[in-house]
């Protein structure tokens, strides 16, 4: 295989099924996603991950699971207490991404991208089964 085909096969394997923002999922079966203010991509495999949607606005004032469990996640016990205490923006939408193994990939965006959110938590979720 040359480079041309070489290029080819990974053109093929890496386009996008979904995105928002900084979020994607690839034909490969892989989820990426960048860090606000970062430059290193993250890759996780998609299969068996659940997409979640919830507007800030039916919210209110409850702790959820995804929170606590996002706040587990990136700084265990301690973070769980501060990501069940965090409150959600009104004004915003939120995906929550879960992994097989637990982690949890949380994005946000305006309560006006709603359709698009929507969309993009069908497509993972269709890409994931």
């Amino acid at each position: 295989m040359g480079l041309k085909e070489a290029w080819a096969a990974q053109k093929a394997r890496s386009q996008i099924v979904a995105r928002y923002g900084l979020h994607s999922v690839t034909q490969d079966g892989n989820y990426r996603w960048m860090e606000p203010g970062s430059f290193k991509q993250n890759v996780r495999p998609v299969a068996g991950a659940v997409a979640e949607y919830e507007p800030g606005s039916a919210v209110g004032g409850r702790t959820t699971l995804t929170r606590v469990a996002a706040g587990a996640v990136i700084a265990g016990p301690v973070g769980a207490i501060v990501g069940g205490m965090f409150k959600k923006d009104m004004s915003k939408g939120y995906v929550a991404v879960t992994f097989p193994d637990g982690a949890v990939v949380a994005l946000e965006g305006p309560l006006r991208d709603e359709p698009k959110m929507r969309a993009f938590v069908e497509k993972v979720n269709a890409a994931a089964a």
